[in-house]
């Protein structure tokens, strides 16, 4: 019964994630539609004079090339097992809508509002280079995707890392609960400003709450010297 009720709290969550991110999620479907049309247009991919048959060459064999590695061909591979090259197009269009994704929640977690984070991860989206390299046989969406993730992961670990070697040891995990806290209470800042933009408008909204973040990390590096001798 407990799997059961987790399941169904997690699908809720899933359901709710949208209506919480309704300016990105509708950036997001739009895009996500001009790539489908792309998609049913150009059938099954276009291919790039050396790169696109060298790839799809190793994908076959599995063998290493000297000036290209083989994780654009084990990707390859692994979606060629159908005999069907407009599914690799296919993901590296979805490739595109979820790079964006990550880079959004990247600026969300970095303090960025919806708004500031939506129109950043928006040439992401919406980019003819970005939408047209997709539906070649070309590494760059699966290397972009990667990087992100890279990113992203890499920020998530240094952060955890950070809090837990300067907290003591017996207070690791409040210190922690308190910390993934956070991630639910960005939502309350998104309803602040959100009340302040209706009032004073979005530009002026964002200007204030760059202010007020400069003025918080100044006041907490000149107050808090451990902060900073931090390395």
């Amino acid at each position: 019964m407990r799997a059961l009720e987790q399941v169904k709290r997690g699908y809720r969550a899933a359901l709710s994630l949208p209506l919480r991110h309704r300016l990105f999620a509708s950036l997001a479907a739009l895009s996500a539609v001009i790539r489908a049309l792309v998609w049913f247009a150009y059938q099954p991919g276009f291919f790039f004079f050396g790169d696109s048959f060298t790839y799809l060459g190793n994908s076959v064999g599995l063998k290493p090339n000297p000036i290209r590695p083989i994780g654009y061909p084990l990707f390859l591979h692994v979606l060629l097992l159908g005999h069907d090259i407009a599914v690799v197009t296919a993901v590296q269009q979805l490739f595109g809508v979820v790079t964006a994704g990550i880079c959004y929640a990247l600026l969300r977690r970095f303090g960025a509002g919806p708004v500031l984070a939506s129109v950043a991860a928006a040439p992401v989206l919406f980019d003819g280079y970005l939408i047209d390299i997709a539906q070649y046989i070309v590494a760059e969406s699966l290397f972009m995707l990667l990087v992100m993730g890279a990113v992203s992961g890499g920020f998530q670990a240094l952060n955890g890392a950070l809090i837990i070697s300067h907290s003591d040891t017996g207070y690791t995990g409040r210190v922690m609960s308190v910390y993934m806290l956070t991630f639910s209470a960005t939502d309350i800042g998104t309803v602040c400003f959100g009340a302040i933009s209706d009032g004073i408008g979005a530009p002026l909204a964002v200007g204030l709450g760059g202010l007020l973040v400069t003025a918080i990390v100044g006041m907490t590096a000149v107050v808090n010297r451990p902060l900073r001798e931090l390395r």
